[in-house]
């Protein structure tokens, strides 16, 4: 479809695939049938991504990308207009809780020059608690109690658990040696499905020049 595509997502009833593409000089969000076919655009700004679609299969959460900002924004799985959500200019990448009440999102900031979680109201957009979690990948799961949630940090080899109430962050795994790059969940939080490995590097001499 695209030079890119990229972090689908499927509605709760299983009829469609929302995803990112960078098909068009900029990111945008995009909506198909689950059997690939009647693929639309449903986003049209100057740059979206990171979708998250809402507990009722209504709304797509996303990350609005403008030239010195990060906003987040909700729109009707069938598109239309969208609504701003967030309260500052430096929020991105979206994941609602089960119950549809709470976001976690990701904010960069500017002393450490690292991405932080922040926790967000997914209906007033007021930002609730930051939490000081340097992450590697945008990718945070919400547990289905909606009380916590899982990432992993940047050269980690484990996932780990943390509280929307605040305390330390609990070690769910311990994978061994090899860096975590990536990781998904199953529907029913039964299954787990990570992508290990280390980075690589070579050496080349190069003679007769």
């Amino acid at each position: 479809h695209g030079s890119w595509n990229g972090r689908p997502r499927v509605t709760p009833d299983g009829r469609y695939i929302v995803f990112q593409s960078f098909s068009t000089e900029k990111n945008h969000i995009w909506r198909m049938n689950s059997d690939g076919g009647d693929v639309i655009q449903i986003t049209d700004g100057n740059g979206e991504c990171c979708p998250s679609i809402s507990p009722d299969g209504n709304w797509i959460y996303y990350n609005g990308q403008g030239e010195k900002t990060n906003t987040i924004s909700k729109l009707s799985l069938d598109g239309g207009q969208s609504v701003r959500i967030s309260d500052n200019d430096n929020a991105a990448s979206p994941s609602i809780s089960p119950d549809g009440k709470l976001l976690v999102f990701e904010h960069f900031e500017e002393a450490s020059k690292e991405w932080k979680i922040g926790l967000m109201s997914a209906e007033t957009g007021q930002t609730l608690k930051m939490f000081d979690l340097s992450i590697f990948s945008r990718t945070v799961y919400w547990t289905p109690d909606s009380k916590s949630f899982i990432y992993f940090l940047r050269d980690s080899t484990n996932l780990w658990k943390q509280s929307i109430d605040g305390g330390p962050p609990v070690q769910l795994k311990h994978f061994g040696p090899e860096r975590i790059w990536n990781f998904a969940i199953s529907p029913d939080f039964q299954t787990v499905a990570v992508a290990r490995g280390n980075p690589s590097t070579e050496v080349i001499l190069i003679g007769n020049l």
